[in-house]
Order: structure tokens, then C-alpha cells, then sequence
């Protein structure tokens, strides 16, 4: 452990002190004492075998730093957002109940005025539904899970559109074709 924590306070000496650098500095030791653990329950006791092949898993501490990082900052960011988003979302429906209500009081017509507390609700609900989507666009992986996979219906398709070019006589059938251009790789 200790060579360990001599390696990582080694390579990041240049690095100055940052929000993230602790953090970094812990998991990566613990990190390296349990991947130390594992080999060790697999057989290796020699200590200086199993320092000297763990660090080397690490030959570069400052670039996995420079990353982690960046994903800390992307997260807390993230997470500034979801706040900020909630706080904002719950000082606008008061001030909208405020402002109906105030309003309401004033004017004496409340047969009228509930139209202003249902236009701010569904600008509210407009907003998030916004955000929802904005947030789907980015989750690239949903898109790819739909287009790694073909479906019965594109291999349908695929068949339809090579029988109308000739490729396939009447006979073949798409589950057959469905056989032969989408075998598992």
C-alpha cells in the first residue's frame, strides 16, 4: 500500500491542487488495492510482483485524472441543472398561484381569471416536457439499442423492396430471409 501511494503522489506532483484531485487520488488507491487483493486470491503472494504489476496498469495517472475530472465537472453540472430546474419550476408555480390569486381578489372575477392559472400550468408543463426532450435527444444510446437489432419489420421491408427488384422469386418467404441477412455475429 505504501509503494502505492508513493506511486500516485509520485505522477501527480506537477498537478496542482483541484476540487477533484483527493477524490482521484483515493479511488485510484483503492482501486489498486483491490485489484492487489484479487491477484493476490488468485495465487501471486510475492508483494513486490504484485506492486510492481498493478502500477503498471497505471503508466498514466495525470490523463485518467484530466478525465475524471471532466466527468466530476460534467456530473456537478448535471446535478446544478436538476437543481436549479426544480427550485426554478417550484418559485414559478408560487408566484403563478400568487399572481392568479392576486389578481382573482382584485378583479372579483374569478370566472375569468382561472384561464391565466391554467396558461401558466401548461407553459410550465410545455418547459419540462422541453427539458424531457432535450435530455432524450442526448442519450445517444437509446438510439443505437433500435438500430443494432433489426426487426421483423425491416427485414419485411428488405423483402418487399428485393422482390420488387427481382433478387427474390415469389417463393422465397421473409422468414427466410430474415434467416439468412440477420444471423447473430
Amino acid at each position: 500500500m505504501e509503494k502505492f501511494i508513493d506511486f500516485i503522489e509520485s505522477q501527480m506532483s506537477g498537478v496542482p491542487d483541484g476540487p477533484f484531485l483527493y477524490k482521484f487520488k483515493r479511488k485510484t488507491l483503492d482501486e489498486m488495492n483491490g485489484r492487489a487483493s484479487e491477484v493476490e486470491a488468485r495465487g501471486l503472494h510475492d508483494k513486490n510482483v504484485i506492486d510492481d504489476l498493478i502500477i503498471s496498469e497505471h503508466p498514466d495517472l495525470k490523463s485518467d485524472y484530466k478525465k475524471f475530472a471532466l466527468e466530476s465537472k460534467r456530473k456537478n453540472a448535471s446535478k446544478r441543472r436538476w437543481l436549479t430546474n426544480s427550485i426554478g419550476s417550484v418559485l414559478y408555480l408560487i408566484i403563478l398561484l400568487c399572481t392568479y390569486l392576486g389578481m382573482s381578489f382584485h378583479t372579483h372575477n374569478w370566472e375569468k381569471t382561472w384561464v391565466f392559472m391554467v396558461g401558466g400550468v401548461l407553459l410550465w408543463v410545455v418547459y419540462l416536457l422541453s427539458l424531457f426532450i432535450i435530455r432524450i435527444s442526448r442519450m445517444r444510446q437509446i438510439f443505437h439499442i433500435f438500430s443494432s437489432r433489426p426487426s421483423c419489420l425491416s427485414a419485411a421491408l428488405n423483402f418487399s423492396a428485393l422482390r420488387a427488384i427481382g433478387r427474390y422469386s415469389s417463393a422465397a418467404s421473409p422468414s427466410l430471409l430474415l434467416q439468412t441477412q440477420f444471423t447473430p455475429r
